[in-house]
């Protein structure tokens, strides 16, 4: 069989990634999404359960979801797009598709060539010194290494150079293939009505409605592949959806009041005084809102703040991002993606795990079950720490 990978969130899933997973099955005999389990790459929780997200995926016509997991799942772009691809590759996917603003495969072959160039390197980390950030350092760096000084990158394409990147950096076999953006952009925060939406749009309004559901599936109807929808309602009517981290925002709050700066400054995200900033703030500011509004700077994006608090909490560190996943657990999968997993049985090359309570012992199930313990107190109604230990695959029948 000819195998297709997407790299994904779907949080939640909607039209636009519908259309990516037609354009899979249209080019392949399995269509496989690499997704991220609890927390996402932005540092924060996902709306619902990864079972929940995987199952509507597959009734959007997916045949098999894994995860791309904790601590990769909420890493920079170069860590979250290394891990996937490393994951597609060792589950012999032929083909990679992502999305993109541009469509433009040949400029983000280029940019990804750039990346890998020591004129980048020097160039990034000169930047890296400014108070840029790392995301426009980044994106500058890019731009200076083509010799094109004006050169705005959006955020797919970004991660569509990280794939890349990836791909040529270990010389994998992985063709990469853009898609097109359709409709809102990836940080619009209002519904157009083009029906393709941005998650961050459907991300708000789930939250601001999931108290009365039916307004709720009027507000989304068209935003959604049907399906979705309507696994999603009886999740938020039952208080299993939609996760949100402001609920966490206490525990965050008080965790950084006690912490020791010179312990934190060990983990990933921490470095350059941000752990000494973090705990300082934390002592003087009386609630996680106007914790989080201090901390906020030129220097970090909200997002890597996000990871930077999370990092923290569960003690992830760097060596943790730069090693490759030991194993990747198996969410869901349609018949057609059974007959594709026995297949590939021997040439696999990364241990398939179908319940995470049997996972190997290691340091990426420690680091795992730490995520999923936050991720259940995030829930409306929040659970035991070991709630989604006792999950499986779905299967479609």
């Amino acid at each position: 069989m000819v195998a297709s990978a997407v790299i994904c969130e779907f949080n939640p899933l909607h039209s636009g990634h519908e259309y990516i997973i037609r354009r899979m099955k249209e080019s392949s005999d399995c269509a496989i999404c690499i997704m991220s389990g609890a927390f996402v790459q932005r540092g924060d929780v996902a709306i619902a359960d990864p079972y929940l997200r995987a199952q509507t995926a597959i009734r959007a016509g997916a045949d098999i979801v894994l995860e791309l997991p904790f601590p990769w799942s909420s890493s920079t772009a170069e860590s979250f797009a290394e891990a996937g691809v490393n994951i597609a590759h060792r589950v012999d996917c032929d083909m990679l598709f992502f999305g993109s603003e541009s469509g433009d495969a040949e400029f983000l072959k280029s940019a990804a060539e750039a990346t890998l160039s020591p004129n980048f390197a020097q160039n990034f980390a000169e930047l890296s010194k400014t108070s840029l950030g790392t995301t426009a350092s980044f994106t500058r760096a890019v731009a200076l290494t083509l010799g094109m000084p004006d050169l705005q990158i959006n955020a797919n394409d970004l991660l569509g150079i990280s794939y890349m990147r990836a791909i040529q950096k270990y010389s994998l076999s992985l063709s990469p293939v853009t898609v097109k953006r359709l409709g809102d952009g990836f940080n619009s925060d209002t519904v157009s009505g083009n029906g393709y939406p941005s998650a961050t749009a459907l991300r708000r309004l789930i939250r601001e409605a999931c108290d009365d559901t039916y307004a709720l599936r009027q507000i989304l109807d068209g935003t959604m592949p049907a399906d979705a929808l309507n696994m999603l309602i009886p999740h938020c009517e039952s208080g299993n959806a939609p996760a949100d981290m402001d609920r966490l925002g206490a525990f965050i709050h008080a965790y950084y009041r006690l912490a020791d700066a010179e312990e934190l400054s060990n983990y990933a995200e921490m470095s350059g005084g941000l752990a000494l900033k973090i705990c300082r703030t934390a002592r003087e500011t009386a609630d996680f809102n106007s914790f989080f509004d201090a901390l906020r700077n030129r220097h970090h994006t909200d997002a890597h703040l996000r990871r930077a608090l999370l990092f923290g909490i569960t003690r992830v560190e760097k060596k943790d991002l730069a090693a490759p996943p030991a194993y990747t657990t198996l969410l869901a999968a349609s018949r057609r993606g059974c007959e594709y997993l026995r297949s590939i049985k021997k040439s696999c090359g990364i241990e398939l795990v179908t319940k995470p309570a049997d996972a190997p012992e290691g340091r990426q199930r420690q680091l795992a079950h730490k995520a999923d313990s936050l991720f259940t107190l995030s829930l409306p109604t929040p659970k035991d720490a070991a709630y989604l230990l006792r999950y499986s695959p779905y299967i479609e029948g």
